[in-house]
């Protein structure tokens, strides 16, 4: 994906109900730090104005379903009954056309920056 233009949001449990988070900007923490909350929903968005020519294509996986696939210059995913942890995610920003948008160096993030799983440790809950 490109560097700073797609936004984020998640579908999580806050003071007992299920809520959308606001919309957040690239490198933005987004989930129940130090809860192990789990997310039942997430949405993606190009930003205004930056690459009118891509869209993106997003594959979810929450447990005990299917595999969610959409694509769009907006997407939410949530699960088939709305109750299931998301456990699995595949991003990609390609052309309208489907082709892969060229990504400059500049723009590629390195590997170790395109996913972190935050996990409790030992002890914690």
């Amino acid at each position: 994906m490109v560097a700073g233009a797609v936004q984020a949001r998640v579908l999580s449990t806050i003071r007992g109900q299920r809520q959308w988070s606001p919309w957040a900007s690239p490198g933005t923490f987004l989930g129940s730090r130090g809860q192990s909350q789990a997310l039942f929903g997430l949405g993606l968005r190009i930003e205004n104005g930056r690459y009118p020519q891509a869209e993106l294509t997003v594959e979810a996986l929450f447990v005990g379903s299917p595999i969610v696939k959409k694509r769009g210059r907006a997407v939410e995913l949530v699960g088939p009954h709305g109750r299931d942890a998301l456990v699995g995610l595949r991003v990609e920003m390609v052309q309208a056309g489907g082709r892969e948008l060229g990504m400059s160096r500049a723009n590629a993030l390195a590997p170790e920056q395109r996913l972190q799983v935050f996990r409790p440790r030992v002890g914690e809950k």
